[in-house]
């Protein structure tokens, strides 16, 4: 079943009221969904690239995904590096 924009929204309303998320939790879950790619399916952006569009440390990234309530969403892999 292919994701359309309206699921995407639908997501973020029902983040917005998930309890016992903090803002930042939030803040990462929404650009999450928000980089979410309906034609692929991803949703592969760097903790880095995270933090610095949020003005928040790594570290904090790593805690508020580590927040949500499925575990699928905590799924992450990390990429090699270059050889």
């Amino acid at each position: 079943m292919r994701v359309k924009p309206i699921d995407t929204l639908i997501a973020i309303k029902v983040l917005s009221f998930a309890p016992g998320l903090t803002a930042n939790a939030r803040a990462v879950g929404a650009v999450l969904f928000d980089r979410y790619n309906r034609r692929t399916g991803q949703c592969d952006p760097g903790i880095d690239g995270i933090a610095r569009h949020l003005g928040i440390h790594e570290r904090t990234v790593i805690r508020a995904v580590g927040l949500f309530p499925l575990p699928g969403l905590r799924s992450v892999s990390i990429p090699a590096p270059d050889a």
